[in-house]
């Protein structure tokens, strides 16, 4: 990302320890910023996928009510 894309936020000095620790305990992280971007973008992923579930299963939802809706009108018609 270009210099002036990027913005600062205040985290609590816990939470920035906690990083810092595994920062400098997995080599995976060169930075404290590394691990934030990750993080963040892992939590949006999660959250995204999670959005997509729950209205697969609305969908889903809504064939079984659809599917119990004909089995009733079927019955009722004499057509099972």
């Amino acid at each position: 990302m270009p210099k002036g894309d990027y913005q600062s936020q205040t985290l609590p000095t816990e939470l920035i320890e906690k990083i810092d620790e595994y920062v400098e305990n997995f080599p995976k992280y060169n930075s404290r910023a590394d691990f934030i971007k990750e993080a963040v973008n892992d939590k949006i992923e999660e959250l995204k996928e999670r959005k997509e579930i729950e209205e697969k299963a609305k969908e889903i939802e809504l064939s079984e009510k659809e599917k119990a809706f004909v089995e009733e009108l079927m019955k009722k018609h004499g057509l099972e």
